[in-house]
């Protein structure tokens, strides 16, 4: 899968987000492998899938959190917590990830 950097950053909206910035263009396949570590790892439920020619979106709940993992080819992973009270749990998860892949 070649290398990945892992960050944590706030969006404009004030949301907690993990970023995945993979360093090759394989991201849109190793979309299954990172929601299957969720699901694995973290309880993860796929609720909802909207995928496209060159990104994914793909809507979570975590311990009754929604969680959002969206992906766009040009820029990686983005992992968002969509409340407030989520956010303890991706801030977990991207400490393992950081852990993980870099």
């Amino acid at each position: 899968m070649g290398k990945k950097w892992v960050k944590t950053r706030r969006n404009s909206q004030g949301a907690l987000v993990v970023q995945i910035i993979p360093e090759n263009r394989l991201a849109y396949e190793v979309m299954e492998e990172l929601v299957g570590f969720l699901e694995s790892d973290y309880g993860a439920k796929v609720t909802e899938k909207a995928d496209g020619p060159f990104c994914r979106r793909w809507f979570l709940t975590i311990d009754g959190h929604k969680i959002l993992v969206d992906l766009d080819e040009d820029f990686g992973f983005d992992i968002t917590a969509e409340s407030p009270e989520g956010e303890a749990v991706l801030t977990k998860i991207g400490e393992d990830l950081k852990l993980q892949l870099e």
